[in-house]
C-alpha cells in the first residue's frame, strides 16, 4: 500500500488484520466503467489529502501519462509528487497551480463542493474545453463544480461512480460474494 491510511479492514485467519484504501482504485475503476480512458491520459488533480493521495497513486498505477497535483498548500502537493514519482518513475509529475490547462481529465479531490456556496478548488475557466471534469464528492451529485463545468460544455463524471466501484472492490477484499438475483 502506498498511503498510510486505510478505509477497509479485514481479519485474517491467523487473527491479524489487513487493511486497504479503496478511494483511488474505486475512482479509476469508476472511470473505466463509464468508458473513460486512464492509460496514456494527462490528469490534473486538485487536492493532496487522503482522497487526493489515493487517486494520485491509483492513476499512476493505472498508466496515466502525466499527473499535475495542485493543493492549497504547495508543500503538501510537492511531497505527494515526490512520493508518487518514487513509486512510479515513468509518470510525468509536477506540482500545479490553479491553472488546469493542458490536461485531458480534471479532478476535484477536495471537500469543496459539499455545500452549494463552495467555490472551486481550481480555475475551471483554465481547463481545456475538451477536458473531462470529474468529482469525488458523491452528494450532492451535481456539485457546484459539475454544474459550472456542464454549463461550460464539459463532459462530466460523477463522484458516485467512485463509490459504486469501491463497494465492489470492498466485497472482493472482504471475500464476500454477490448474492444471486432470483
Amino acid at each position: 500500500m502506498h498511503a498510510k491510511v486505510v478505509n477497509t479492514v479485514r481479519r485474517e485467519p491467523d487473527g491479524s488484520f489487513s487493511g486497504t484504501l479503496l478511494d483511488g482504485r474505486g475512482f479509476v475503476r469508476g472511470l473505466i466503467a463509464q468508458d473513460r480512458q486512464v492509460k496514456g491520459r494527462r490528469f490534473y488533480l486538485a487536492g493532496a489529502g487522503g482522497a487526493g493521495t489515493a487517486l494520485a497513486f491509483a492513476l499512476a498505477e493505472a498508466g496515466a501519462a502525466a499527473l499535475t497535483i495542485h493543493n492549497r498548500t504547495s508543500a503538501t502537493a510537492a511531497k505527494l509528487v515526490a512520493d508518487v514519482g518514487a513509486a512510479f518513475p515513468g509518470v510525468e509529475l509536477r506540482v500545479g497551480t490553479a491553472d488546469a490547462g493542458g490536461n485531458d481529465v480534471v479532478v476535484n479531490a477536495t471537500a469543496l463542493g459539499l455545500k452549494p456556496d463552495d467555490g472551486h478548488s481550481f480555475d475551471l475557466a483554465s481547463a481545456d474545453p475538451s477536458a473531462l471534469v470529474a468529482e469525488v464528492i458523491m452528494k450532492p451529485d451535481m456539485t457546484p463544480l459539475l454544474i459550472a463545468a456542464k454549463q461550460r460544455g464539459h463532459d462530466i463524471h460523477f463522484g458516485i461512480h467512485m463509490l459504486s466501484s469501491q463497494l465492489e472492490l470492498m466485497m472482493q477484499f472482504l471475500g464476500v460474494s454477490k448474492p444471486n438475483a432470483g
